[in-house]
């Protein structure tokens, strides 16, 4: 063999094995595993020259043999608890997993995607996978303040983060955009462009994120002095026309979400009321149709990338690789941001509003 060329390596096809980094590296089999796992065992010298081996010779973990050794699939599902119904919007789903899956890639964990609706064989199937322990731990994503498919998930025993707000006693960790800030900063910004009258368009109230964004709102009015403005939890369109018939009728309007926001400002233009001039609105969800509608909407956007990758960093703290806070319970929240565009002004008339 020529001088300063590698030994050639011994596995099946020419792979290399970790006796042929052992022997390159001149130390046991059992050393290679422990420097290239991260043995604090292992002196930093070892461990440089072990990887100096195995960079050498191109050589791959066995991730079978890996999984078997530590007791580990390497493997964590990001659950939806359900899929969304028609007429909901779900366009905040990738970001999250796109969070979740870089956060989970970098650790060395493989993300399985799977769903708890599709009927009782559906859920059997998903229940059957996370009791086998076919994968190290699960986020779900949900969004209620109850749900029952966590409730059965988190008497099983496996490591487990919910993605949505729960209720104070959950016995899992959760997390979730921090709606009432949300429901607040909209409220204000409204508040503070002089409106008096101030209407909400909730969106479904049996949703744990409808709840807090109204009790934000709420608490914003409270604190400027304000009586709460007309509410109503029907669609964009007919919520609007409702609200605008009220007497005195509101000069401004914080909206669920984008799609909502297409049916008020189609009501508002019917009627004459021109946005940002004689009404205002505000969004609670920046989705893709906020900044594209004319005007474009001032809306509320929540980090659902940064939340994703927060939630694998919390299940990755269970699993004992790493992350934070392992093993605790109880919530956190991750504030939005405000982004103003051009659907709001001050109300038309100072004087009566």
């Amino acid at each position: 063999m020529p001088a300063g060329q590698p030994d050639a390596p011994g596995g099946a096809e020419g792979r290399a094995t970790i006796r042929d980094v052992a022997r390159r590296a001149g130390v046991s089999a059992a050393t290679v595993s422990r420097a290239l796992g991260g043995d604090p065992r292992i002196s930093q010298p070892t461990v440089e020259r072990v990887r100096r081996a195995a960079r050498d010779l191109r050589y791959v973990p066995d991730a079978t043999a890996r999984s078997l050794a530590r007791g580990r699939t390497w493997t964590v599902a990001l659950v939806l608890s359900r899929w969304p119904g028609p007429g909901e919007e779900a366009w905040w789903l990738p970001g999250l997993i796109q969070g979740f899956t870089a956060a989970a890639q970098a650790a060395g964990y493989v993300t399985l995607l799977a769903a708890g609706s599709g009927g009782l064989t559906g859920r059997h199937q998903l229940l059957q996978l996370l009791r086998e322990r076919r994968v190290d731990g699960a986020a779900v994503v949900t969004g209620q303040g109850y749900d029952r498919l966590l409730e059965e998930l988190a008497g099983r025993g496996l490591p487990l983060v919910a993605i949505g707000r729960l209720y104070p006693a959950a016995p899992v960790a959760w997390l979730a955009p921090d709606d009432v800030t949300a429901g607040r900063l909209a409220t204000e910004h409204l508040v503070g462009l002089g409106h008096r009258r101030i209407a909400l368009v909730a969106g479904p109230g049996e949703l744990a994120a409808t709840v807090d964004r109204s009790l934000g709102y709420w608490t914003a009015l409270e604190q400027a002095g304000l009586e709460t403005g007309p509410v109503s939890a029907a669609e964009g369109y007919q919520a609007a026309a409702r609200l605008v018939d009220a007497h005195p009728p509101p000069t401004a309007f914080v909206v669920a979400h984008d799609l909502m926001a297409v049916g008020v400002l189609q009501c508002l233009a019917e009627r004459g009321l021109a946005v940002p001039r004689q009404a205002a609105v505000v969004c609670l969800e920046d989705g893709p149709l906020a900044p594209a509608l004319r005007p474009p909407l001032t809306a509320v956007r929540a980090p659902w990338e940064e939340l994703g990758g927060r939630s694998f960093r919390r299940l990755a703290g269970s699993l004992g690789a790493g992350g934070e806070d392992g093993g605790v319970t109880g919530g956190a929240l991750s504030p939005p941001e405000l982004v103003v565009r051009g659907s709001c002004g001050p109300p038309p008339d100072r004087g009566r509003a």
